[in-house]
């Protein structure tokens, strides 16, 4: 079954904040994870997957919360980054 398999890549998507907030919702590999609980999933990840992190995000995401990931990743031995913008906000 498709659900029981580790995925291959990390895939995080950051949506748009919400008004009066800085922060987008981050949903990495299909589960909704908070910037406190980041750095553990990266650290919890397989070597296959620490190979690649894949950061989708709309336009309007900051660019300090992408900083923030990317800082986060690289503490956690992920070997490359790449992004993805998406088009409208149906992430």
């Amino acid at each position: 079954p498709q659900s029981s398999q580790t995925p291959k890549n990390l895939i995080l998507r950051i949506s748009d904040p919400d008004t009066g907030t800085s922060i987008g919702v981050m949903v990495l590999n299909e589960n909704i994870i908070s910037v406190d609980r980041l750095l553990g999933s990266f650290q919890a990840a397989t070597l296959k997957q620490k190979e690649m992190l894949i950061i989708q995000s709309v336009r309007s995401v900051r660019h300090d919360q992408i900083v923030l990931v990317m800082d986060l990743a690289k503490r956690a031995d992920i070997k490359k980054i790449g992004f993805a913008m998406v088009a409208r906000e149906g992430i």
